[in-house]
């Protein structure tokens, strides 16, 4: 069902254990367990779809972090069929993480969830 595969010239910056699955090179275990379910589940996905552009406002929870006026952000997964980009977190995700979810659906004017692992 996912079969896309990121651009080569794509940055990677890897801070968790990369996985292969279904001839794709997930950045993170994590992603790879969504595609595992999409797929047992018959739902269609696509990894790393596509980079998106913002313009940061000055004074904004990103301007710090983003000095330049410009962001990119880049969803992990895409459903194609519900127009929904997930968003896969290790943990909960910071105000910036959010703040950056929210620009890409008011952008995109879809549904963009943030899914984490929450530990007891």
């Amino acid at each position: 069902m996912g079969r896309h595969h990121p651009p080569l010239n794509m940055p990677y910056t890897v801070a968790h254990q990369e996985t292969l699955y279904d001839y794709i090179r997930f950045r993170s275990r994590n992603e790879a367990r969504f595609a595992v379910m999409f797929n047992a589940l018959k739902v269609p996905w696509e990894y790393e779809p596509t980079w998106f552009t913002f313009d940061v406002r000055p004074g904004s929870a990103l301007a710090a972090t983003h000095p330049s006026g410009h962001m990119k952000y880049l969803p992990d997964l895409y459903l194609p069929e519900a127009d929904t980009y997930l968003e896969i977190k290790p943990k909960e995700p910071t105000t910036a993480e959010c703040v950056k979810v929210y620009c890409l659906a008011r952008q995109l004017k879809a549904d963009v969830h943030v899914l984490w692992h929450h530990k007891k």
